[in-house]
């Protein structure tokens, strides 16, 4: 094919957000091949089976963003002066005189104005030009932060958008320190084979009397989010869930449940899996699936017990208020309910079909995931026809009991101990979010990334991504569903692969990594969102920006007033051991993708050997050296693995190695763990430095 006969697909490409060319980590820039950009753009939905299909595909793009007279979502920042964005660009040539401009704040309040007084002029007389009018809102006066809802009318115009108003940046966090475990690792006494959501207040409570502070530490974990531990297509990974919608059910202590009391069929299950669990404890690696399938049988007499009132008419009523506050996680329970049964295959429409009427208006996606401003709940009717319904389906009422059971012992954590929590960049191709939202998502495709040094064929993460063209009339809803979702735990929140508010590596249906491309998202409102909701929640934000990252993106996470990710690991040489760590970070001397310290520093070759040499020669003493050097550094937050304190040498996660990964525990409990005097002396010096200033 001739350079000139590809300038129609790369202009139509460009003009989707997908971009022809990349830059490898090793500075090589990349054109990507007209056969990848066709099975991108086809995954985007454009009709188009060749590049000579690229010039109708683009004018019928083009005719389409002239017909719509306003962009379907819009952002901006509040600043502290006063003064509040956005400049919103109009296709049209001009506006009628009599054309008003209307903000519907989310309290119902009203701003509106002459459109003509808040065109802004520019330059050629931009007003006037075809696509170049533009309406600047700060001549309506101060708006608030929020989910708005912006109106022009006019003699034969209409035309309304979602408008996000975000604070101008997120206010830095206090100085705190934070020891990091998964879940799933930690051991309780009995063990039961796997971490449960109370024992991440024993980490802390632990932590805070080994360390011998007044103030506990930040507990720090992998996703705590709904997984798919059942089927074909299982996957015990935290990132990659069936939900960012719902809490994982398989880190539920039964036993810690006040209901066990009044259910003697459960007790009765509970004790017969005594063997069981015996079996799952004295394993060095978590069965999640094992786990989960003893932890159901508890829990379905009980969500039986429950259901039929057999526990009482106050514990009923209680339910029942906070299914009417949870519409999501009710609609998620239905999708378990048909995936138990194998009829989830046919889609969410189908499913939603099953439905009595009413129900099923209730929580179609428009109803139960409304604008972020607008509330969600079931009216009392509707929450009767869940109630009826989980009687007459046991999946139906054992799900939405797991998750009433999952989110009370995580809030009981949240009570006392602050969390820092963690929001993967996608979910399962099989899961509850792409099923139930199937237009916010790009059908058939996943992300990863490029080929680099580490990953010549490049990596497919078998991640559903949300749909970049498609996010202002779902995505919006569902980010902000999903940060909710974490945030009502958890006082920090890391954002993985932040790149990911700024640009995917896409890889079209039926093809490799080597097949992809990066493709721009909506970084703008995305970041909005982000700030917006996380301000309202009164939490930091940490992005995970490690690798090749543009440095526009920390850049906006600057802006934004998001932390980077500093690792140790990454930073050290042997002719700087000890690198400066910046202030505006979560410093930590690995990730749970890295070797633990000791395996990393135990790598043959001359430099980890000039390494340790430089820390002190043995393990012991370099792990002291580091920690000593994290604690007063000027890194907002700094943070320990219980891994790297016990010289841990086995990775928690191989990347681009599914088999094994996410299932090391560790040896004890943390309470035993922390009792040494060296694990008190290490975590008491990180502590007292965290708390005496920077170095």
């Amino acid at each position: 094919m001739s350079p000139r006969s590809g300038e129609p697909l790369a202009a139509l490409a460009r003009a989707l957000g997908v971009q022809v060319r990349w830059t490898a980590n090793d500075g090589r820039r990349h054109r990507v091949p007209p056969e990848s950009l066709c099975g991108v753009l086809r995954a985007l939905g454009v009709d188009l089976a060749g590049p000579a299909d690229a010039p109708a595909a683009l004018a019928a793009l083009e005719a389409d963003r002239r017909a719509a007279l306003l962009p379907p979502l819009l952002a901006g920042r509040v600043h502290p002066g006063g003064g509040t964005g956005p400049v919103v660009p109009l296709h049209t040539e001009a506006l009628p005189a009599k054309a008003t401009v209307t903000v519907v704040l989310e309290d119902g309040e009203t701003r509106s104005a002459p459109a003509p007084a808040l065109l802004r002029p520019g330059p050629a007389g931009a007003a006037a030009d075809p696509g170049r009018a533009r309406l600047d809102l700060a001549r309506l006066g101060p708006l608030p932060p929020g989910y708005h809802r912006l109106v022009l009318e006019g003699p034969g115009l209409t035309a309304q958008a979602t408008l996000v108003l975000a604070p101008r940046r997120l206010a830095p966090p206090a100085r705190r320190w934070a020891v990091f475990a998964p879940l799933h690792a930690l051991r309780q006494d009995p063990d039961s084979g796997l971490g449960r959501y109370p024992d991440l207040a024993d980490l802390a409570r632990s932590a805070q009397e080994s360390a011998g502070t007044a103030e506990p530490p930040l507990v720090a974990t992998l996703p705590l989010l709904a997984g798919l531990l059942d089927g074909e297509d299982a996957d015990p990974s935290p990132y990659r869930p069936a939900s960012r919608l719902a809490l994982a059910e398989h880190y539920v202590a039964p036993w810690a449940l006040d209901e066990l009391a009044a259910s003697p069929e459960a007790r009765a299950t509970l004790a017969g899996l005594a063997e069981e669990r015996r079996r799952l404890a004295a394993a060095d690696d978590a069965d999640h699936q094992a786990a989960w399938a003893a932890t159901r049988a508890v829990l379905e007499p009980l969500a039986a017990d429950l259901l039929h009132g057999r526990l009482g008419p106050g514990r009923l009523a209680a339910f029942g208020r906070w299914l009417g506050s949870r519409p999501l996680v009710v609609a998620y329970a239905w999708y378990r309910a048909l995936r138990a049964a194998g009829r989830h295959r046919q889609g969410a429409d189908a499913g939603l079909q099953t439905l009595p009427p009413g129900l099923r208006a209730a929580l179609a996606p428009a109803a139960a995931l409304p604008d972020p401003g607008q509330p969600a709940g079931l009216e009392p009717g509707a929450v009767g026809e869940v109630l009826a319904l989980a009687r007459q389906v046991p999946a139906f009422g054992l799900a939405l009991y797991a998750q009433w059971a999952a989110e009370r012992q995580l809030a009981a954590v949240a009570e006392d101990q602050d969390l820092l929590a963690d929001l993967p960049v996608g979910v399962h191709p099989g899961g509850f979010d792409p099923w139930w939202l199937p237009h916010a998502f790009v059908t058939g495709a996943s992300c990863g990334a490029p080929p680099d040094a580490f990953f010549a064929s490049g990596q497919d993460w078998g991640l559903a991504p949300l749909h970049p063209l498609h996010w202002p009339s779902a995505g919006s809803r569902y980010l902000a569903a999903s940060m909710r979702t974490a945030l009502r735990f958890a006082r920090v929140l890391r954002i993985d692969h932040v790149m990911g508010l700024h640009r995917l590596w896409l890889v079209p249906p039926g093809g490799s990594a080597v097949d992809g491309c990066y493709v721009r998202y909506p970084a703008a409102e995305l970041r909005a969102v982000a700030v917006l909701e996380a301000s309202r929640a009164g939490a930091a934000v940490v992005g995970e920006d490690l690798g090749t990252v543009p440095r526009r993106v920390r850049q906006a996470m600057g802006t934004d007033g998001m932390l980077r990710t500093w690792v140790w690991q990454f930073a050290a040489r042997p002719d700087d051991p000890l690198p400066a760590v910046p202030e505006d970070a979560l410093a930590s001397l690995g990730t749970h993708d890295t070797p633990p310290f000791a395996a990393f520093l135990e790598e043959p070759g001359e430099e980890r050997a000039a390494l340790r040499a430089r820390l002190g020669g043995d393990l012991d003493a370099a792990l002291g050296r580091c920690l000593e050097h994290l604690g007063p550094s000027a890194a907002r937050l700094a943070q320990v693995d219980l891994a790297d304190l016990l010289l841990e040498r086995r990775p928690q996660n191989r990347p681009g190695i599914a088999a094994g990964s996410f299932r090391l525990r560790h040896p004890a409990p943390p309470r035993t763990l922390l009792a040494d005097p060296r694990a008190r002396r290490l975590l008491g010096q990180l502590a007292a430095t965290r708390q005496g200033g920077t170095r």
